[in-house]
Parts: structure tokens; C-alpha cells; sequence
């Protein structure tokens, strides 16, 4: 591409965008839950609508009409109150009529884990 600084520039723009949506996700992943919880988690990903990424966030009473009983269940071991962060693109500016989903969740505190189980607990 050093002869072809143009196509060099162009094809830098979908590698920075990749790089940058990798380092979002790292820096997300990665934060402990004193920063990162449900409410500064949708905070951190507003930005993301000037993508052309839709963001609904749906709080406890909303999840509970839809019937989240298990997540609101997990977040009970919060102070924090639930968010449920939905985000949506259509990069084919609608031309595909089935969507492509991807599912993922995530828990912003720490729920304890191994650590607080008993050696004992996990003889067999």
C-alpha cells in the first residue's frame, strides 16, 4: 500500500473501527465492579450512538414486566439497581429482512465465585 496512500486510508478506517470496538470491550471486560456497574456500563456505551448504534436501557421495573426473574434474581446481590443495555445496527440499511443476533450478558459485580465455597465442597 505504499504506493496507494488513498486505498492505505481507506482500508485504515475498517481496521481503526475493529481496533477501537476490541479496546471498548477490553476496557469494559477488564474494569473492576466499583467501575463498572450497570448504570456507569450504559454510560460508557452512549457514545456508541453516534455510530448509528440504537441503545434502549430497560431498568428492574421493565425487566420484571418482561419477566427477568433470574437476572434480577443475580442483581439483587447488588446496592446498584439492574439495567438490561439493548443495542441494535442494521448495517445493511435494511436490506436484510432476517437480522443477524448475537446474545450476550454480562454481570457487572463481583458474585463471589469459587472463592467463598468450602475446599470440602468440591470433593468428589
Amino acid at each position: 500500500m505504499v504506493g496507494a496512500p488513498a486505498e492505505a486510508e481507506d482500508l485504515w478506517a475498517s481496521y481503526a473501527a475493529i481496533a477501537d470496538g476490541v479496546a471498548l470491550t477490553k476496557e469494559l471486560v477488564s474494569e473492576p465492579a466499583n467501575i463498572i456497574y450497570p448504570e456507569s456500563f450504559v454510560e460508557r456505551c452512549q457514545h456508541l450512538q453516534a455510530l448509528g448504534i440504537e441503545i434502549d436501557v430497560l431498568d428492574d421495573k421493565e425487566m420484571a414486566k418482561l419477566g427477568m426473574g433470574a437476572l434480577l434474581g443475580v442483581a439483587q446481590g447488588s446496592v446498584r439497581p439492574a439495567r438490561m443495555l439493548v443495542m441494535k445496527w442494521d448495517g445493511t440499511g435494511g436490506k436484510q429482512e432476517k437480522p443477524v443476533v448475537f446474545v450476550g450478558k454480562g454481570v457487572t459485580f463481583d458474585t463471589g465465585g469459587i472463592s467463598i465455597k468450602p475446599a470440602a465442597a468440591w470433593k468428589t
